[in-house]
């Protein structure tokens, strides 16, 4: 029961970070000519990931964990030296997007915890 939680959890927040990506891409992914290493590093980071973290999980491979809250975290860690970079407003949209990421790979990690095998065997 606690594999299918995780595993379903992981789905939706995967397919919400996939989704949201190609919506908001979608013009730059489809524009061969004006790609640059930000739009590539971006589509690997925001796209390839989250579909190699669901590969990972459904196939039940130990680094399933690093890979679903590592890459949330990194992709935060992104838009935050974006913002860095390109002196963007830190107080709305910003900040608004790199907290839904840390939210969305703090509560990964939650998951993870209470779902995990060792918190099964440390109880007995």
């Amino acid at each position: 029961m606690k594999r299918a939680i995780r595993v379903v959890w992981v789905l939706a927040a995967n397919c919400f970070v996939v989704w949201f990506t190609v919506n908001r891409l979608a013009g730059e992914l489809l524009d061969f000519k004006s790609q640059n290493f930000e739009v590539r590093l971006e589509f690997v980071f925001k796209i390839l990931l989250p579909i190699l973290g669901i590969v990972v999980e459904l196939v039940g491979w130990k680094f399933a964990r690093w890979v679903n809250v590592g890459y949330l975290t990194a992709t935060a860690s992104l838009w935050l030296a974006e913002a860095v970079w390109w002196h963007s407003d830190p107080f709305f949209g910003v900040l608004l997007i790199i907290s839904v990421g840390l939210f969305l790979a703090g509560i990964t990690e939650i998951i993870y915890r209470r779902t995990s095998h060792l918190q099964d065997s440390s109880i007995k």
